[in-house]
């Protein structure tokens, strides 16, 4: 097999496999006002470990 620079990965000079802009995908982890507002509602009231929260999850 005979490798041309056509088909050189782009980081060895050949033509980049994306050409878009990336936005907002490597953005992570999404955090959304819905988890901020759920977050600062259990850190307020103290509930921790073992509580009501946790239990809706196991």
């Amino acid at each position: 097999m005979t490798v041309t620079s056509e088909s050189s990965l782009a980081i060895s000079g050949g033509k980049p496999a994306v050409t878009e802009p990336p936005g907002d995908l490597f953005t992570w982890p999404i955090i959304t006002e819905a988890d901020e507002t759920a977050v600062l509602e259990v850190l307020r009231r103290g509930g921790m470990s073992g509580m009501d929260v946790t239990l809706e999850f196991e």
